[in-house]
């Protein structure tokens, strides 16, 4: 299913109409403001399709209409990742996550645990995105915090994975090189 037929889904399921905005400047802001302003007399929603192509002062001006919508409106935002967004605007979202590829491979995780080095290195050799390599730190900083709290006897090594991940996921984040990364991250568990 494609986000955006997702989204229309969402929109119905939350109110009786719904409209899709272009937001990507502020002068789109400025326009949706002044939408925002009228009278809703019933739920309305408001799909902005690629949130995460709009600029900072526009992202930053659409800040207050989130925060505060008026009572009839809700917001529906699609983007390829939150990590692509500002964190002001992702906190003040609730997150639906679509990509199937990337939730397959993050259910993995466990197993990738118990994959000798060559096999780890195959399994990070097809994460080509950074999207994909964040979201599969991040689900492994997961798992070996569930292991933090079940497995008792190996909590000394458990800690030590869990800040190689830390580490892995804080890099990527930062635009550190995908492929190099990710090895480290293997080589040092």
């Amino acid at each position: 299913m494609t986000v955006d037929k997702k989204a229309y889904e969402l929109a119905k399921k939350i109110g009786d109409s719904s409209l899709n905005f272009n937001l990507q400047k502020i002068s789109d802001c400025k326009n949706l403001l002044s939408f925002v302003k009228l009278s809703l007399s019933k739920p309305t929603s408001i799909i902005i399709k690629e949130i995460d192509k709009a600029t900072i002062p526009a992202l930053n001006a659409f800040l207050k209409t989130l925060e505060e919508p008026q009572k009839n409106l809700k917001f529906i935002l699609t983007s390829t990742s939150e990590h692509k967004l500002p964190t002001t605007v992702v906190s003040r979202c609730q997150i639906i996550k679509l990509n199937e590829k990337i939730i397959m491979d993050n259910q993995k995780t466990p197993e990738f645990l118990t994959l000798t080095n060559s096999e780890k290195l195959k399994f990070i050799d097809k994460i080509k995105i950074k999207d994909e390599a964040i979201l599969f730190t991040e689900s492994l900083i997961y798992t070996l915090h569930a292991l933090l709290h079940s497995d008792k006897k190996n909590m000394k090594k458990i800690t030590k994975w869990l800040k190689l991940a830390i580490n892995t996921h804080t890099a990527l984040k930062a635009n550190a090189n995908l492929n190099i990364q990710l090895t480290q991250l293997v080589i040092n568990l």
